[in-house]
């Protein structure tokens, strides 16, 4: 038995026509075909790069220890 995995796009009448290139070692004669269809999620990536650029700054004490104080939650 082997495997094989091919991604499609289902179309919307459903019809689906597979065109299988089977491996040369595959040998010849009756065989069963097994399909398994397994929906992929869609997904959307919306977000855009390089929209906030340059427009947040970095505290130039940012590197230096914060104080007893932070730790504490007394200020």
């Amino acid at each position: 038995m082997q495997t094989l995995t091919q991604h499609v796009v289902i179309p919307s009448d459903h019809k689906l026509h597979l065109d299988l290139a089977l491996p040369s070692g595959t040998p010849t004669g009756p065989a069963e075909l097994l399909v398994i269809v397994q929906p992929k999620p869609v997904v959307h990536n919306n977000r855009v790069l390089g929209l906030a650029a340059g427009k947040m700054k970095c505290a130039v004490d940012f590197d230096e220890p914060l104080g007893d104080g932070f730790w504490t939650g007394e200020g």
